[in-house]
């Protein structure tokens, strides 16, 4: 894991029961905490546009990240993202839910296959694989080189689809509609949004 809690060793994975039951809990404190506002602009005697307020009782965005990998949870993981994208259940948006990870390769690319509509975020560490060995050991196993494909591919994965449905001709004897490497620049720039976050690097006591 990439957080500082994993020095607490694992203990065990939720389900995705658990997981949502998190959920439902926001949602109660922030529902709580908009009537209470409401509360105090009603009895100021406010009216008009300084009434308008943005509605705090609903989870926009989710993010599985932190106390653990979420890809190493991976069937509750994914059975909690269904949950939250289904229009019958929490009826978030596709792109509002990211699945964050360290970076478990072969799991990046089961999302990829399962549920590419979803964010993917990569804590890279590093620039380099040497120094992303030195700070997360699990970097081991799993080159750059690799990480990137694997990004590129979850990357691309909703351009394919969309290449799939609105020109079938131009698809292989499966069906498929290429590689990441088949579209052009202008192509891959519009599918990636570029988003970076640099965190501060914390020292932990004996590093």
């Amino acid at each position: 894991t990439f957080c500082a809690t994993g020095t607490m060793g694992i203990r065990g994975n939720l389900c995705s029961g658990e997981i949502l039951e998190q959920l439902v809990h926001g949602s109660l404190i922030l529902t709580s905490s908009h009537r209470n506002e409401s509360n105090k602009v009603e009895n100021g005697g406010l009216s008009g546009k300084s009434q308008t307020r943005k509605r705090l009782d609903l989870i926009r965005n989710v993010v599985f990240m932190g106390m653990g990998e979420p890809l190493n949870n991976y069937a509750n993981v994914l059975a909690t993202c269904r949950a939250l994208i289904d229009s019958r259940l929490w009826n978030l948006a596709h792109n509002r839910v990211t699945v964050s990870t360290v970076g478990v390769t072969s799991r990046m690319r089961d999302l990829t296959r399962d549920l590419p509509e979803v964010n993917l975020a990569l804590s890279l560490h590093a620039p380099n694989q040497i120094m992303r060995e030195n700070i997360v050991p699990a970097a081991k196993g799993t080159p750059i080189e690799s990480l990137i494909e694997a990004l590129d591919e979850h990357m691309m994965a909703l351009a394919k689809r969309r290449k799939l449905l609105g020109n079938p001709q131009g698809c292989d004897q499966d069906g498929n509609a290429g590689d990441a490497a088949d579209f052009d620049q202008d192509e891959r720039k519009s599918a990636s949004k570029k988003k970076r976050a640099m965190i501060e690097y914390v020292m932990l006591e004996g590093d």
